[in-house]
């Protein structure tokens, strides 16, 4: 009733690896199941490429088994910035990304950032490997790299955006996060979080 299937064994010509089919999604659910359409896939697409970004060693294919469309396809990997690239849809230039690594007081942050202004906002933050959504790390870092990089070019600040992906660690004990919303996380020392986003930029 679910619509989700596991295929084990593998079918010949299939990659080693998970498969997941969700085939007739919400089938008993007609007025929920009208509402699937293009924009359901491509949010599916935007989570499972934020998925990728904090797991460049696994590789994830999204393919439309209708329409035989691959939506999007990561290869294994140790570097964070090649799937990061998927998710900006490499409209960012990638020699002017930087790759910064700082550790206070017990919170790792491992950054990703880029030495420009971009037209859209393409910023990610995850906790422990989890996609958040919360404003005060964002809002932190947008005000110190867009004062520091739109002082090289005022003209065009303007709706222009900083480029960055954070990827913070620490133990479980040091942070409570929701994990229904995406938007919540509290530290247990948000001074020494602000601290580390603030060294490495």
């Amino acid at each position: 009733s679910s619509g989700i299937n596991a295929e084990w064994p593998l079918r010949p010509g299939h990659s080693i690896g998970t498969t997941i089919t969700i085939d007739n999604v919400f089938n008993n659910m007609p007025v929920r199941s009208a509402c699937v359409s293009y924009m359901d896939l491509e949010q599916t697409k935007d989570t499972l490429l934020k998925v990728a970004v904090a797991n460049p060693g696994v590789a994830i294919t999204l393919k439309d088994i209708h329409s035989g469309t691959k939506l999007f396809q990561t290869q294994s990997s140790s570097s964070y910035s090649d799937n990061f690239m998927i998710y900006c849809h490499h409209a960012i230039d990638w020699e002017r990304l930087s790759q910064v690594k700082f550790d206070v007081n017990g919170y790792k942050l491992t950054a990703l950032l880029s030495n420009e202004l971009h037209h859209k906002p393409r910023q990610l933050v995850y906790i422990n490997r989890h996609h958040i959504e919360d404003e005060r790390i964002r809002k932190f870092a947008n005000d110190i790299l867009t004062s520091a990089l739109g002082s090289k070019d005022r003209k065009n600040q303007e709706n222009r955006f900083p480029v960055f992906l954070f990827l913070i660690t620490c133990k479980p004990i040091k942070v409570d996060m929701c994990f229904e919303s995406n938007t919540f996380c509290e530290f247990h020392d948000w001074d020494s979080v602000f601290t580390l986003v603030y060294r490495c930029i």
